[in-house]
């Protein structure tokens, strides 16, 4: 990978691109092997409490000094 400078809006200086969409990108293709092994509602589900999960974890955070 060539070593390239990007610049943002913000002055910062970013060498390699962010992490959000090489996560995607990894994500997409590693979320086949889920999909093969549980049913749908399953998934639904899944992703329906991990956010809440994260969610209510952030809500204790802040609120523990």
């Amino acid at each position: 990978m060539p070593d390239v400078t990007h610049d943002t809006p913000t002055g910062i200086q970013r060498r390699h691109p962010p992490p959000a969409p090489a996560a995607a990108i990894l994500g997409a293709g590693d979320g086949r092997r889920p999909a093969d092994r549980f049913g749908g509602r399953t998934l639904q589900r899944v992703f329906a409490v991990a956010p809440l999960t994260v969610a209510a974890l952030m809500g204790v955070h802040a609120l523990l000094p």
